[in-house]
């Protein structure tokens, strides 16, 4: 007969063994682990680095970083566009990583982005570009692509950073909070494959485009476009496309 001592013991690891599995199954009401690949037991040494713990995205609110904070259903996929796995996933938008999970596991992966020439996440294809960042390295990114064409693509590059607050200069005044600004990066990529960064500028986007400017200058007069939205560019990409496939 057990102690009450031992059954105090095991009654304690059911009962943390149970919640640690609600937590992770009611985040996620979508998802069916019979329908994943698992994590564990799979050599993920060139997919990822696994952790069990990640690391704290510092003085960010808690879960603002991400896109979406809860993990869902997501699919790799190599650059020859081969599905390579199906994960539980989310994409860290601060430090530009997806970041994978497994039901009812501490066990996490941040994927390598060498190995992947996109994800899908919640029916959102993230493509892996290269790109000169703002330092002026070449680096890979995660991109959404509301215009995925061989002639003329756009990419968008989201990002999360940081506005810090302030303590209040006098008693006449409050201290500002610190708050999360989320920001968009245009670039376009024409059929020699490289990225060019652009700002939502009528004059500027204009020199962008290698072929048809004088129809890119009228098209932009006739519709009246501003080209100050993210909308506008679409029209314009959609309108170049059309001019080279004619």
């Amino acid at each position: 007969m057990l102690s009450n001592t031992t059954k105090l013991f095991f009654a304690i690891i059911l009962f943390l063994t149970s919640n640690g599995l609600i937590a992770q199954t009611t985040g996620n009401p979508e998802f069916d682990p019979k329908n994943s690949v698992p994590i564990l037991g799979m050599d993920f040494s060139l997919l990822g680095k696994m952790s069990t713990k990640i690391e704290e995205d510092e003085g960010f609110p808690e879960n603002e970083q991400y896109e979406n904070f809860l993990y869902k259903q997501g699919q790799l996929f190599n650059q020859k566009n081969e599905m390579i796995g199906e994960y539980l996933m989310r994409y860290n938008v601060y430090r530009d990583e997806m970041e994978a999970n497994k039901a009812s596991s501490p066990t996490k992966i941040i994927f390598y982005k060498d190995q992947l020439g996109k994800v899908t996440l919640e029916k959102v294809d993230y493509h892996v570009l290269e790109y000169v960042d703002e330092n002026g390295n070449l680096v890979k990114g995660y991109f959404t692509s509301p215009i995925f064409n061989s002639n003329c693509s756009i990419f968008i590059k989201h990002e999360k950073k940081l506005k810090k607050g302030k303590p209040a200069k006098d008693s006449y005044h409050e201290d500002t909070k610190t708050t999360v600004v989320s920001t968009k990066k245009y670039f376009l990529r024409f059929m020699d494959g490289k990225l060019q960064p652009i700002s939502l500028n009528k004059n500027k986007i204009l020199k962008t485009f290698p072929k048809f400017q004088d129809e890119v200058q009228d098209f932009i007069k006739e519709n009246k476009l501003k080209m100050k939205t993210e909308e506008d560019l679409v029209t314009l990409v959609k309108f170049y496309n059309h001019q080279l496939a004619s």
